[in-house]
């Protein structure tokens, strides 16, 4: 993959820029709300680690826009394997789900492997059905069939969020999309940056519906008609695709805001880890990207 020449590099970098001062204002106000309840001294460390998260979101972004495709695919199993780390971690712990956790650590490797070869095949089958036939066995192995039904769907899940779905970013350097020849890494960029914008109202703590939401998909929106040449698709066309990934994406986001607190986890589990902890955001979305460019440019 070549680098990007000096305007598009300014561009990205121009991009993170913005995006990080909106989430640093959206920042400041979630926690000065939390401040009334929790003390002065909240605030202060809610925007430092919301911002910090954004930085995070950017350099992927800028990630997969200019390293080898190698290094991306890397990062996201990296990404990969931290999320699906935070997950269990939230989760019960039995002696007998050691073997079934480890299958699904197993998993990032071998699902990456195949992102590198350019295995569209087992890339897209393999996951699935790891989940639905190896999973169940390993659990009875271990012979703890207590709660087994429970215990296999959320490793499963784990896995299928975690791994399989976020891996659908890097996915999309297997494609040959017309006028990307070698910079395949830019439409995987436009799908994190919309995802992250439409992310932006769980990260800054305001309610998922209401203005705010409406405010960042707007947002999203205008970013993807402005990334067009991110995409192989004219303004307006990647402005609606930019607008459903968001909308995507937030409902990503509010189902692991319900599902952390039944866990225990609280959503202040999530504060500084956006992408590590809560994927949720881009795996509901990358597989949607992913599968549309594959739809009109895969083989």
């Amino acid at each position: 993959m070549t680098s990007p020449t000096g305007p598009l590099l300014f561009a990205l970098l121009a991009l993170a820029a913005s995006l990080s001062g909106a989430l640093l204002v959206a920042a400041l106000v979630g926690g000065r709300q939390r401040a009334g309840a929790r003390g002065r001294r909240a605030m202060p460390t809610v925007a430092a680690i919301r911002l910090g998260t954004w930085w995070l979101v950017a350099g992927i972004a800028a990630s997969a826009a200019w390293l080898s495709d190698f290094a991306v695919t890397a990062v996201f199993a990296v990404v990969s394997a931290l999320a699906l780390s935070a997950f269990f971690a939230r989760l019960p712990r039995r002696a007998g789900d050691r073997a079934l956790r480890a299958a699904c650590y197993a998993c990032v490797p071998v699902q990456y492997a195949f992102v590198a070869s350019g295995s569209v095949g087992p890339f897209a089958l393999c996951l699935p059905l790891v989940v639905a036939l190896a999973l169940p066995l390993l659990a009875i192995a271990a012979r703890d069939t207590r709660d087994l039904a429970d215990r296999i769907a959320e490793a499963g899940w784990g896995v299928l969020l975690c791994v399989y779905c976020v891996s659908h970013v890097p996915a999309v350097l297997m494609l040959d999309v017309p006028g990307f020849a070698g910079r395949a890494g830019l439409p995987a960029a436009f799908v994190v940056i919309v995802a992250s914008v439409g992310e932006l109202p769980r990260s800054a703590r305001a309610a998922v519906r209401g203005p705010a939401a409406a405010a960042c998909a707007a947002l999203a929106a205008a970013i993807g008609a402005a990334l067009y040449w991110l995409t192989p698709f004219p303004p307006l066309a990647a402005g609606a695709l930019a607008l459903l990934l968001a909308l995507l994406a937030l409902l990503g986001s509010r189902v692991m805001a319900v599902i952390a607190p039944e866990r225990g986890g609280g959503d202040a589990a999530f504060d500084g880890r956006a992408i590590l902890g809560r994927p949720a955001g881009i795996a509901f979305a990358a597989p949607v990207w992913f599968h549309l460019l594959y739809a009109l440019y895969g083989p």
